[in-house]
């Protein structure tokens, strides 16, 4: 054997890995090149676009590494979540860019492209004699329709920042496991602390870390994990820091959840497990067929397992079962198997809700890091279907995932555009699930909207009577969700149809009685439904207060909580000289809406003509 020939192909292997890289990232790059002119969309309008601690400035970094995730956008505190680093970004970008989405979806773009390259660079660290599975795995990593909620949203920036710094980390593990530089060491931590700054998602690296200790001990997995105990007490030490960050900031692990986005919180027993292994099989068998694509899987997609006589209550347990079986297999035979179905399981308990419940139950979001374990196991299986994992490369492998990587890529390309904007999102995807009221409600304020703006009698009135036809329906799929009664109030009220505006209003009231400015919005509407009021300010406007007083005594008792009946009484009461009784009155008007000024000005102008 000639000397220079293992350098030579020691070169050619580096040479074609080198390719697999550009094709990655090229392949992430392509297909999600559509996604850069999309807009804030979803929740990205209240995340970042209305979001105090994005728009108001840089000062206001520092305030988001000591409150909620969600409290600089609509003043939530309950959230349990916990992600500085993500909006730190978002607030650079706003400032860079001056608010224009661009740069936050080129800057997704970027990020996931990368990921699928650290993905690609750390699983051919992890497996070492063949390439062709890490590159298959990374290629299907990058090509999967369940990412396109991540990517061409900009709030998927936290599960794309999550993916980055994870497998970052991993590498600098793997690095550090075999030459145990200092170096390696500090890289693992700060690309796992920002990881655990981005999302939570992260904590399950900690099972994934000795796991991949001890797969460096060969066939003696606890052996690898003892001489390896050092690193890992340090990454541990690092997630114990990022929880004591998150528990100084106030924000905990918990959170208030509900019913409608959530119905595992009226389940228990049977039924909650039941359902619980009924949305895993769901979710597997999502990750195989990623179609349909929607934006909300809540409580009408979710239909409950009240025992385990549903099949896919079945399946998603034998799945389960399936995974530890893998797992315990590769423990002696195959590392890139047990790293696999690690990466897959422990992201996905995470969100499972079998450990704690979730603000939502299923979200096509929360598979983005368990896929890059489904990607290495199905990688691993169509390399053993085709009988590849062996020295000897031939063409078929890549034959096979052909028309996968095809079919997949061609799904993302046209997913993507429906995150351009709430209308052609919310338009997309009413038609897949009609019976999700969520998905309803989302689609008439797309179509509520149109009617706003208008520039026409004819169209308003025909975009508010489509946004009607879609909520009514809400109501008898779900009586209970306040959500249709308040938008079918404000759909009547702008058309002028004030007591079926009134009667919807009065409707949501019955549902959240605490609703005070709904309250409000009650009494504004009883002002244009009810006669007296169009009479009593009739005979003020003509200084009739004779008559006046009479009108608005009716209304004060008809009306006890209604502030501009209290108003007008004042007002009328002062002008017949009865001034304790206008002082009463008004004061009355003030407790029910201290924030009008009217009440009060006049209050205090009159005290002093009094005196």
């Amino acid at each position: 054997m000639r000397k220079d020939f293992a350098p030579n192909q020691k070169m050619k292997k580096l040479t074609k890995q080198g390719w697999y890289a550009v094709l990655i990232v090229g392949m992430a790059i392509l297909i999600y090149a559509n996604s850069l002119n999309n807009g804030f969309t979803h929740d990205d309008v209240f995340l970042v676009e209305k979001n105090v601690r994005v728009t108001a400035g840089m000062s206001q970094i520092p305030q988001v590494f000591v409150e909620d995730y969600w409290f600089g956008a609509i003043g939530k505190s309950d959230s349990g979540l916990y992600r500085p680093l993500v909006l730190s970004v978002y607030n650079v970008l706003w400032r860079i860019g001056g608010g224009t989405p661009f740069l936050f979806h080129l800057l997704n773009v970027l990020l996931f492209a990368l990921s699928g390259f650290l993905l690609l660079r750390f699983l051919l660290l992890l497996h070492g004699k063949e390439s062709l599975i890490p590159f298959f795995a990374a290629l299907i990593f990058v090509v999967h329709p369940l990412h396109t909620e991540s990517v061409a949203n900009v709030k998927g920036l936290a599960e794309i920042f999550v993916a980055v710094f994870l497998f970052a980390s991993s590498i600098f593990v793997l690095k550090h496991l075999k030459t145990k530089s200092l170096m390696s060491l500090s890289g693992a931590s700060l690309t796992f602390f920002l990881a655990l700054m981005s999302k939570e998602e992260s904590y399950a690296w900690l099972v994934v870390f000795p796991a991949l200790a001890g797969v460096s001990g060969g066939a003696k997995f606890l052996g690898g994990i003892r001489r390896n105990i050092k690193i890992l007490i340090m990454l541990a030490g690092i997630a114990a820091l990022a929880i004591l960050i998150r528990l100084s900031a106030g924000v905990g692990f918990g959170t208030q959840v509900s019913g409608i986005e959530n119905p595992l919180v009226d389940m228990h027993g049977a039924a909650f497990f039941a359902t619980t292994m009924k949305v895993t099989a769901e979710s597997f068998i999502q990750l195989l067929i990623p179609y349909p694509l929607i934006h909300d899987y809540s409580a009408w997609q979710i239909i409950p397992a009240t025992s385990f006589a549903s099949g896919l209550a079945i399946a998603g347990v034998l799945m389960l079962l399936g995974l530890v079986g893998l797992a315990l297999a590769g423990l002696k035979k195959n590392a890139m198997l047990l790293i696999g179905v690690a990466m897959f399981l422990f992201p996905w308990l995470v969100s499972s809700n079998l450990i704690v419940l979730t603000e939502v139950i299923r979200a096509e979001r929360l598979m983005f890091l368990p896929l890059t374990g489904f990607s290495v196991l199905f990688a691993g299986f169509v390399a053993k279907l085709f009988g590849m994992i062996s020295k000897k490369s031939t063409s078929w492998p890549l034959l096979a995932m052909i028309p996968i990587v095809t079919a997949f890529s061609i799904l993302t390309v046209k997913r993507n555009p429906d995150w351009r904007s709430n209308e052609t999102l919310y338009r997309a995807d009413y038609p897949k699930c009609p019976d999700n009221v969520k998905v309803r409600v989302n689609y008439a304020s797309v179509l509520y909207n149109h009617g706003v703006d208008a520039q026409n009698n004819y169209e308003k009135v025909k975009q508010f009577a489509a946004a009607k036809n879609i909520l009514l329906p809400c109501l008898k799929i779900s009586p209970d969700f306040l959500r249709p009664y308040i938008d079918l109030g404000y759909n009547y009220e702008w058309i002028g149809q004030y007591d079926s505006a009134l009667y919807y209003f009065s409707a949501a009231l019955v549902i959240n009685p605490s609703d005070s400015m709904l309250a409000v919005r009650i009494e504004k509407l009883k002002e244009k439904t009810d006669a007296d009021f169009v009479l009593a300010n009739d005979l003020i406007v003509s200084r009739q207060y004779i008559e006046a007083e009479m009108v608005c005594l009716r209304l004060a008792n008809k009306y006890p909580n209604n502030y501009q009946a209290w108003y007008y009484l004042g007002g009328v009461s002062f002008n017949l000289g009865k001034n304790a009784m206008a002082k009463t009155a008004w004061l009355k008007a003030d407790s029910i809406n201290p924030r009008d000024e009217r009440a009060r000005n006049s209050l205090k102008m009159r005290l002093i003509e009094m005196n």
